[in-house]
């Protein structure tokens, strides 16, 4: 089954249909998997990402029950709505949304936070897990897009466990079927490129191969689809490489800024398509 994704903006302005790569598409674990070759096959599916109020409400009362999704991802916060999105929508998977990289300082909405990890449990009980920046003082390191999300130690091994115990148990509690992983990222990004106190950027790749390597097993075998939000630079053979790693240990991979930069902006074409794999 190949699914190509259409990546979404973090701040999502209506809701969006995905196609897919499935994690276990032999051609992909080869690399192998171009352009061409899925231009020559029929999408197999689409899913709505609806993060917000507005995206859910289109969802259950606007959108029509025929609309055939493969997934429908929303936020935790939005759990009551889980039986009603399954009743409109038999045939799809629902999957909550989940911070890997990051954690939300703002901890009204806990236990269903958009992190995998409550901030204020961490920053209670496991300081440890918060990364810093190489900057005077070593303060924590925060998205320079996205202030409010502190950046968190992805290889620290306590942290790998903690963040796959505590989604399976919202995915358990809430009756979602899967998880997207956001921010499953092959470089720092958001500003944090060569500003890790713990990792160069070559080191934070592997620790966030090792995150996967650790968490998607963990969620599968716990029965639940496990989809990683993966930013890579595809220009670049050691993410590449590692993101065909990533693939191969969860259920369905997502490639962000697939088609284009983000939404509102033009379509890949030419070399630039040709280029955004995998």
């Amino acid at each position: 089954m190949h699914m190509v994704f259409r990546p979404r903006s973090r701040v999502l302005a209506g809701i969006f249909f995905v196609v897919a790569v499935t994690a276990q598409d032999p051609s992909m674990a080869a690399g192998i998997l171009t352009p061409a070759a899925l231009a020559s096959t029929a999408p197999t599916t689409i899913a709505a990402i609806a993060l917000d109020y507005n995206h859910m409400q289109y969802l259950l009362t606007t959108e029509t029950a025929s609309a055939h999704f493969r997934y429908i991802v929303v936020q935790d916060y939005w759990h009551e709505n889980v039986p009603a999105l399954r009743a409109k929508y038999p045939d799809s998977k629902i999957l909550v949304y989940k911070n890997v990289a990051a954690t939300n300082s703002d901890c009204s909405a806990d236990p269903y936070q958009s992190s995998g990890i409550s901030y204020c449990y961490a920053n209670a009980t496991h300081p440890e897990w918060f990364l810093h920046s190489t900057a005077a003082g070593h303060p924590r390191l925060t998205f320079c897009d996205y202030s409010y999300l502190s950046a968190m130690d992805i290889g620290n091994v306590d942290y790998q466990r903690r963040w796959a115990g505590a989604v399976i148990h919202a995915m358990r509690r809430s009756g979602f079927d899967g998880v997207m992983m956001d921010d499953t990222n092959l470089y720092p990004g958001h500003c944090m490129d060569g500003q890790i106190l713990e990792y160069s950027d070559a080191e934070y790749r592997q620790a966030t191969v090792a995150f996967i390597h650790a968490v998607g097993p963990s969620i599968m075998s716990a029965g639940y689809v496990a989809m990683p939000n993966v930013g890579l630079a595809t220009w670049d053979s050691a993410q590449t490489d590692a993101a065909r790693d990533v693939a191969l240990h969860v259920s369905v991979y997502n490639r962000e800024f697939f088609v284009r930069w983000e939404e509102g902006s033009a379509l890949f074409t030419g070399a630039t398509w040709s280029t955004s794999w995998p």
